[in-house]
């Protein structure tokens, strides 16, 4: 048993956290989604972390890279058109919250469940919403996808991908889709580490700043990443990632089944 910052890890979890934070970076960089998706289910199968110190650990290991992305891309980023989408998403992060402490008396084999089910959920409508890029989108998509995504990063911490919708939607440079995602998500992070502080307690600020001392293994994953998205067709790269991520829902879904079959 490790201790850091006050708070108990073992020392497995602590070889899991990092490979896991490793995985998730490399998943997001190669694909360009994923790192929510990958990191919170995987991380409550294989440790025996909570879903909110889960989240808080994975939210503060991607903040800092995605603040310092944030800034070389500011001129890309426009503040006034987020702003009320930012009100938008904080409104559902308070949501999400209070739907994550609802059910967190449940034992952790239902919780994965509803955490697998909800990332089945996520990765289904990722994969069969086609979304067309156009020069003009009405307001009332952006704060239905930001207000969803919010709900689910509160209660799950995987609402990233709804953002990614949002914006794919939008006949953008790459910059600017890049800026606009990363400025939401970074915007959303401290709002989501400070709801799960006021209703689950300090230890979640514990994991937060354990999160960051991961934080190299970020960039690390990123550039793994990239290197492998540079090797492997993109369409072969992302039916492999995302065949992944529905193996991990699979087995959180089942989980019960599975383990009665040994």
């Amino acid at each position: 048993m490790a201790h850091y910052l006050g708070a108990r890890v073992e020392i497995t979890e602590i070889v899991a956290i990092a490979l896991t934070l490793g995985g998730g970076s490399l998943l997001q960089s190669a694909v360009g989604f994923g790192f929510g998706l990958f990191v919170v289910p995987l991380l409550l199968l294989i440790t025996d972390l909570s879903i909110y110190n889960t989240i808080g650990l994975m939210a503060a290991a991607g903040l800092v890279q995605s603040v310092v992305s944030v800034f070389h891309l500011r001129r890309h980023v426009d503040w006034k058109a987020l702003q009320p989408l930012i009100v938008v998403t904080i409104i559902g992060l308070q949501l999400g919250v209070w739907l994550q402490y609802a059910i967190a008396g449940l034992d952790k084999t239902a919780i994965r469940q509803i955490v697998g089910a909800m990332q089945l959920a996520t990765l289904l409508a990722f994969l069969l919403l086609k979304v067309e890029p156009q020069d003009r989108i009405h307001v009332l998509w952006g704060i239905a996808a930001v207000f969803l995504g919010g709900v689910i990063a509160g209660c799950a911490g995987m609402g990233g991908p709804f953002i990614v919708l949002w914006v794919a939607a939008h006949r953008w440079s790459n910059f600017k889709m890049r800026a606009t995602i990363l400025a939401l998500i970074a915007s959303m992070v401290p709002f989501q580490i400070g709801f799960l502080t006021w209703k689950f307690g300090t230890q979640v600020l514990q994991y937060a700043l354990i999160g960051f001392l991961y934080l190299p293994l970020v960039p690390a994953g990123t550039a793994v990443g990239l290197w492998i998205g540079g090797r492997i067709p993109a369409k072969q790269l992302r039916q492999l990632m995302i065949g992944i991520l529905f193996l991990i829902a699979g087995i959180s879904i089942l989980q019960p089944l599975i383990r009665f079959a040994r």
